[in-house]
């Protein structure tokens, strides 16, 4: 079997956590429904007829707004809120329909299910509504007798669930899929006789360069996991060149140097974001600024961000933490080479970024200590 074949491999392991996982009690308590409408009779209508109902063995939690504005402030403040039972015609005539754009928008939430309820349906026809916004269902009021309104909030409740049951699912395949790449980097940092720490200090380092530099939480994260397997091509090196307790010839550092493109044809076949991105840094990690570093000679922005910021956490936790062939350097040495090496080996601006973050780097060196 040739690296390149073993991607697939991995999308296999990285995806086999999701076959396992059975129906997760996510919270207990009761489901909020929240009720928007300025007409104070809708509001004592509908707990009355609700007041009994419950789902899944959870009762219901009335909220209720008046206006466009208090809803606002209740979802703000509620991020649970499972149904949203909203009027179109309120301080403004649309004023409704705001408050969708509002939520989907703003507040980036596309859980919660909006059942549109209008007393006007002229101010909102039924099939402009449905193609332009993102509701769950319309109903005119007058249409909503006891048993249709209960099979609605149960229709609602029940995709309200399933979607919240997906998407934990989704958070903990993602957490077993980091815990796997961050065993996978250690195996091949163990492997080396470095510790698993050195792998957490690059990833901390990377991803501490990331945020200052303006990453967004989620490119953030696949560059912390991405720096973790940067070095995963040494698992290919024989051990004779790999521990060896002193400096490689010619010869054996031109073969350690191919570790990179073992990491990259290991990584590349995946279809998985994080492991594309991994392979990249792989590849790149010991490509230098100026163009003279390997395997491909790339300069400047030639090199992934992520490979250039790896670059900077790898080097600086290996000069100054201790190796197989040399004993670690003081921290004021290590920052003095990595500053004359500025625009030379290191992007200049990341470069500034993580020593002007010095406090933090040497917090994140004293809790992964070795």
């Amino acid at each position: 079997m040739g690296l390149a074949d073993r991607g697939d491999i991995m999308d296999d392991f990285l995806s086999f956590a999701q076959e396992n996982h059975g129906t997760l009690d996510y919270t207990k308590g009761t489901w909020k429904i929240l009720i928007v409408d300025d007409d104070v009779m809708i509001h004592k209508i509908t707990k009355i007829v609700l007041k009994d109902m419950t789902f899944r063995d959870k009762n219901i939690e009335f909220l209720s707004a008046y206006s466009e504005k208090q809803a606002r402030e209740v979802l703000f403040r509620e991020d649970d809120i499972a149904v949203v039972l909203l009027d179109v015609v309120m301080e403004e005539n649309d004023s409704g329909l705001k408050l969708v754009e509002y939520i989907r928008n703003e507040l980036k939430n596309s859980m919660v299910r909006i059942i549109l309820r209008t007393g006007h349906p002229g101010s909102a026809p039924e099939e402009k509504v449905v193609l332009e916004y993102d509701i769950n269902d319309y109903k005119e009021k007058t249409e909503l007798t006891k048993g249709k309104l209960f099979t609605s909030i149960i229709n609602a409740l029940r995709s309200y669930d399933d979607m919240v049951q997906l998407d934990l699912k989704r958070k903990e395949l993602k957490e077993t899929q980091k815990d796997i790449i961050m065993t996978l980097s250690e195996i091949a940092e163990t492997r080396s006789k470095e510790t698993g720490n050195h792998v957490k200090r690059v990833s901390e380092f990377a991803q501490l360069i990331g945020k200052k530099y303006g990453f967004s939480d989620e490119d953030n994260e696949i560059l912390k996991n991405a720096a973790a397997l940067h070095d995963i091509g040494k698992i290919v090196i024989a051990d004779s060149i790999l521990l060896a307790p002193r400096q490689l010839t010619a010869v054996e550092f031109d073969i350690m140097k191919n570790h990179t493109v073992y990491g990259y044809d290991l990584l590349k076949s995946s279809k998985q974001p994080m492991l594309q991105s991994a392979s990249v840094v792989a590849l790149q990690h010991h490509e230098r600024y100026d163009g003279k570093g390997y395997p491909n000679g790339l300069s400047k922005d030639e090199i992934h961000i992520f490979a250039r910021i790896v670059s900077i956490a790898d080097v600086f936790d290996a000069l100054s933490t201790d190796r197989v062939y040399r004993k670690a350097w003081t921290l004021g040495n290590t920052l003095e080479y990595m500053k004359r090496e500025r625009d030379r080996q290191f992007d200049p601006f990341l470069l500034d970024i993580f020593i002007n973050s010095i406090d933090t780097v040497k917090s994140i060196m004293n809790r992964f200590n070795d």
